[in-house]
């Protein structure tokens, strides 16, 4: 599939966020980890509230989106799963992240103009806006992933090869 083209409209971009961010206080909560490691810290956590201002997703819901995050982009792009996650998990702007990306950047191939070579390092802005555009894409291989996983946690796999997700 050819992700390039994939758009989102706002009601498709909005279930993004909402889940996305309720991911992000899930993994912020520490229950990833700590689920993980025995029952009594399992069952500690479904008993303990929630602070008053976040929401979080559940416990299912938080696993499905960790694995399909992982298994995507950690195998596709890693500078785009950085990307997704200082942007859900630790709520970082998008300026943020391109100050971040732009100091590990350094001097790339760029076009040459008004007698300036072209190996140098890129402006922030431009920095900023392939930041803005891989978040687009993010968010649109995204809810494809969570589309699909949804089904998944609802039908079971047996009902996945019938999925077919059109716009």
């Amino acid at each position: 599939m050819d992700f390039s083209t994939l758009e989102l409209t706002r009601e498709q971009e909005k279930f993004v966020d909402e889940y996305m961010f309720q991911w992000g206080a899930w993994v912020r909560s520490g229950r990833l980890d700590k689920r993980e490691v025995n029952m009594i810290a399992r069952l500690m956590m479904s008993v303990e509230p929630s602070e008053a201002g976040e929401i979080m997703c559940a416990d299912d819901v938080g696993y499905m989106i960790s694995q399909i995050i992982d298994q995507f982009f950690v195998k596709n792009d890693e500078q785009m799963r950085f990307i997704v996650f200082s942007y859900y998990v630790n709520k970082s702007t998008v300026n943020f992240i391109a100050t971040k990306l732009r100091k590990q950047v350094g001097a790339i191939e760029m076009q040459p103009y008004n007698g300036k070579s072209n190996i140098r390092v890129p402006s922030h802005l431009t920095v900023r806006r392939k930041v803005e555009k891989q978040l687009y894409l993010a968010k649109a291989i995204i809810h494809e992933l969570l589309v699909i996983g949804f089904v998944l946690l609802r039908n079971g796999k047996e009902n996945t090869r019938n999925i077919k997700i059109g716009y």
